[in-house]
């Protein structure tokens, strides 16, 4: 799961993914609720391998998630969170 925490393809929308006081385009002021927990919630079900990685981050440890998610005997989710455009970051430093 890419997760940039705003919805990027409308043009940088606050989403239910935004974190508590971040500024999207459309949402200046920030988000007034916290974040629901996508691994929190696979975690739950006590057979999920869940990873958190942050891309560009720690490349070494992102591929260790994916083969660790790969050799898992059951459901796996990987929350890959990433920078965009809407960030304001160019994305060749990413």
């Amino acid at each position: 799961v890419m997760d940039t925490e705003v919805y990027s393809n409308t043009g940088g929308q606050m989403s239910k993914a935004t974190p508590l006081g971040a500024s999207a385009k459309f949402a200046v002021s920030g988000k007034k609720t916290s974040k629901k927990s996508l691994a929190l919630q696979a975690v739950s079900y006590q057979n999920v391998y869940v990873a958190q990685v942050a891309i560009g981050a720690k490349d070494m440890q992102t591929l260790k998630a994916f083969e660790e998610a790969t050799a898992y005997p059951g459901p796996s989710i990987i929350i890959a969170y990433s920078h965009c455009g809407e960030h304001g970051y160019d994305l060749k430093y990413g």
